[in-house]
C-alpha cells in the first residue's frame, strides 16, 4: 500500500460519526461563508476551539482546498485536525456534488465527508453572484481583468458561459432532493432570525440568538486581523481589498441581461428570482 493510500485510510477512520459535521455548499460568492459565520455565531456546538492569532482559514474546513489549483492547499491530517475543533464542525464546498473540481486522490475523503454530514446549500440571485464573483476575481484572478460583459461571456473548459455554469451548479445540487436544506442568501439577510430558526430545526441544534444575528461585515484584512485580536469571530468571506461589490444594475447592460436570461433564466424562475 502506498503511503498516500495509508494516509487516506487513516483519515477516513478518523471522520466524525454520521450527522456530526455540516457541509455548507454554494456556487462561489453565493453565501456559503455567510451561513458558516451564522452557524458559528448562533450555535455553540459549531464554534471551533481556536488559539489566539490562529489563521481564520483553519477555523473551518474549506474542502475546495483539495482542488488542484487551490490557493491554500491542505493535507488530510490538517483537515482532520480542523474537523476535530468543534462538536459540529463546518465545511464549505464550492465544487459540484460529483466533486469533479477536487483532486482525484482526495475525492474519496470529501465524498465520505458529504455522506456523513448534514448538507446545506446556499443560493443567491445569479446576477448578484456574477457581480460579486467579478469583483472578487478582479482582486485575485487575472482572467477577470476585463470589462464585465466580456467576463460574463467567458467560457469554461466545458464550453459553458458563467451564467450557464452557475445554473448547472445549482441544478446539480438541487438534484439531491430531500438530502439538502436549501437556504437563500437574500432571505438570510432579510430575516436572519427566521433563517436561524430554520437551520436550528434542520440541524437539530439550539440557537443562541446572539445579537446581532449576523456578524457585522468586515471588508479589509486589517479589520479581520483586529477582530481576531479582539476575540471576535469575523466573517470568513475573503475581503475584496476594500472594493465594494457593485449592484447588478450597475454592471449589466441590456445586452448582458438578455445574455444572462438565455443562459440562466430558467433556473432563476425555478428559484423564484424575478428577471
Amino acid at each position: 500500500m502506498k503511503l498516500q493510500d495509508a494516509d487516506l485510510d487513516d483519515a477516513l477512520k478518523q471522520l466524525a460519526p454520521v450527522g456530526s459535521s455540516i457541509v455548507i455548499a454554494s456556487h462561489p460568492r453565493s453565501g456559503a461563508h455567510l451561513i458558516t459565520d451564522v452557524l458559528r455565531r448562533q450555535f455553540k456546538h459549531c464554534r471551533p476551539k481556536t488559539r489566539p492569532l490562529e489563521s481564520i482559514h483553519d477555523s473551518f474546513l474549506a474542502a475546495d482546498r483539495f482542488a488542484p489549483d487551490a490557493l491554500r492547499p491542505i493535507e488530510l491530517r490538517q483537515a482532520i485536525k480542523i474537523l476535530k475543533k468543534a462538536r459540529r464542525p463546518t465545511v464549505t464546498l464550492h465544487a459540484t456534488p460529483d466533486l469533479a473540481a477536487i483532486r482525484m486522490d482526495r475525492r474519496p475523503f470529501v465524498r465520505a465527508l458529504l455522506d456523513r454530514s448534514d448538507l446545506v446549500y446556499c443560493v443567491r440571485d445569479g446576477r448578484s453572484t456574477m457581480a460579486s464573483l467579478y469583483t472578487w476575481m478582479r482582486c485575485f484572478r487575472e482572467e477577470a481583468d476585463v470589462p464585465f460583459g466580456e467576463f460574463l461571456r467567458q467560457r469554461d473548459s466545458e464550453g459553458r458561459s458563467r451564467p450557464e455554469a452557475w445554473a448547472e451548479h445549482v441544478r446539480a445540487w438541487l438534484s439531491l432532493g430531500s438530502k439538502l436544506t436549501v437556504i437563500k442568501f437574500e432571505d438570510t439577510l432579510r430575516d436572519p432570525e427566521r433563517a436561524v430558526a430554520r437551520l436550528a430545526r434542520k440541524l437539530r441544534l439550539k440557537a443562541l440568538l446572539a445579537k446581532p444575528i449576523i456578524p457585522r461585515p468586515l471588508t479589509t484584512r486589517t479589520g479581520l486581523q483586529m477582530a481576531r485580536l479582539a476575540g471576535r469571530r469575523p466573517p470568513e468571506d475573503a475581503p475584496t481589498r476594500g472594493q465594494p461589490t457593485p449592484r447588478p444594475e450597475e454592471l449589466f447592460t441590456d445586452a448582458d441581461t438578455d445574455f444572462f436570461k438565455r443562459h440562466a433564466g430558467q433556473m432563476m424562475d425555478h428559484l423564484g428570482y424575478t428577471l
